[in-house]
């Protein structure tokens, strides 16, 4: 989204803002959040694989950081029916 406003004296100012849409615990950002998200932070965490996009995607549990937890929520929530992710 771009728009602008007048800036007095000194003409028009402009500013554009993104939004980011992401489902959280959607690691790999294919609109689904499965095995493959687990795949994916686990190749993040352990194999220097790209980092999930945005962070806070792979994020699961909320706590500031992505790391083992995060896959164990993952796994917890998918096969166990633990709490979706972000939801704590």
């Amino acid at each position: 989204m771009t728009g602008y406003s007048e800036g007095g004296s000194i003409g028009y100012d402009f500013a554009t803002i993104k939004y980011v849409e992401f489902l959280c615990g959607d690691a790999n950002r294919d609109e689904t959040i499965d095995l493959g998200d687990v795949v994916y932070l686990i190749s993040y965490l352990y194999k220097n694989g790209p980092p999930p996009d945005p962070a806070v995607a792979g994020d699961v549990n909320g706590d500031g950081i992505v790391n083992l937890g995060d896959v164990v929520y993952l796994i917890t929530y998918l096969y166990k029916g633990g709490l979706p992710p972000c939801s704590d």
